[in-house]
């Protein structure tokens, strides 16, 4: 194999990985699925790489749905809003954001405050 095909072929290999993986969300506070006794004051989703917080966005579905304000963090990895005072009853939060690598990601958290 000439010696081109060769370097190509190690560069791919080595480089490959870091350009297919983009970031996936590793925790929800509160945690997806889970059921409250006291109602959350923010919520926190972090990822397992650096995300884009300025094309970041999450909204509180329930009764109404609200686009939630993000709050700066200090972590790259996170994105943080604060919630509105929030009754008894059943919630679900949509996200979107970029990871660094320019790839959307999208997900959803489902809670319940009791």
């Amino acid at each position: 194999m000439p010696f081109r095909a060769v370097l190509a072929v190690l560069l791919w290999w080595l480089l490959a990985p870091c350009a297919l993986a983009h970031a996936r969300l590793i925790e929800s506070v509160p945690a997806d699925g889970a059921v409250l006794a006291a109602r959350p004051a923010t919520v926190a989703l972090t990822f397992d790489g650096e995300v884009e917080p300025a094309l970041g966005s999450l909204v509180l579905h329930g009764a109404p749905d609200v686009v939630l304000e993000r709050v700066a963090d200090a972590d790259p990895r996170r994105l943080v809003a604060a919630l509105p005072t929030l009754a008894a009853g059943a919630y679900r939060i949509t996200w979107r954001t970029v990871s660094r690598d320019g790839h959307a990601i999208t997900g959803v958290v489902r809670f319940v405050v009791e």
